[in-house]
């Protein structure tokens, strides 16, 4: 609980109006495409946010965050 507490202090600090779920989202996704924020802490800013609203018994269409494929890991040969 207090990752989200901290997560939606930082939104709020970046301009977000935590009673407008537009706002948030554009906080989150200008965080994420200046490379500021990984997807994972993007989908973590989502879920926070998904939280806070859950208390107010609210919902919002929340975007998710993918880094894209990543290579396998291959060990070396020895």
């Amino acid at each position: 609980m207090n990752l989200y507490c901290e997560v939606l202090g930082v939104l709020a600090k970046r301009g977000a109006d935590l009673s407008n779920p537009e706002s948030v989202k554009k906080v989150i996704a200008e965080q994420y495409e200046q490379k500021i924020w990984s997807a994972s802490r993007a989908n973590n800013a989502c879920k926070a946010y998904s939280a806070l609203l859950s208390m107010y018994g609210l919902k919002w269409d929340k975007p998710k965050y993918s880094d894209g494929e990543k290579d396998p890991f291959i060990p070396m040969e020895t």
